[in-house]
């Protein structure tokens, strides 16, 4: 029986890199403002997972590792909006 690792990230092919770095940039500017380090509004594997699944919505962005309702609440519309492109 095959075991993935918990920490395995994405598939590098499933991955969108620049999507991945419009992300970061995006949790930056939100960590700037809450003035808390970048990783505590998400780690980078949950947005290399958010690049490769490229949930849709607040539902399948929710089941995203490492996206928790208060997470969901404060950032989730932000971040929806990058994944599908709506962001200025």
């Amino acid at each position: 029986m095959d075991v993935k690792p918990l920490d395995e990230k994405p598939s590098e092919d499933a991955l969108d890199d620049g999507l991945f770095k419009r992300l970061a940039e995006l949790r930056k500017e939100l960590a700037i403002t809450d003035g808390i380090p970048p990783y505590m509004v998400f780690l980078d594997k949950t947005l290399r997972e958010m690049a490769a699944k490229l949930p849709a919505d607040i539902v399948a962005l929710s089941d995203v590792t490492g996206v928790g309702q208060t997470k969901l609440e404060k950032y989730g519309e932000r971040f929806l909006a990058v994944i599908n492109g709506a962001a200025a």
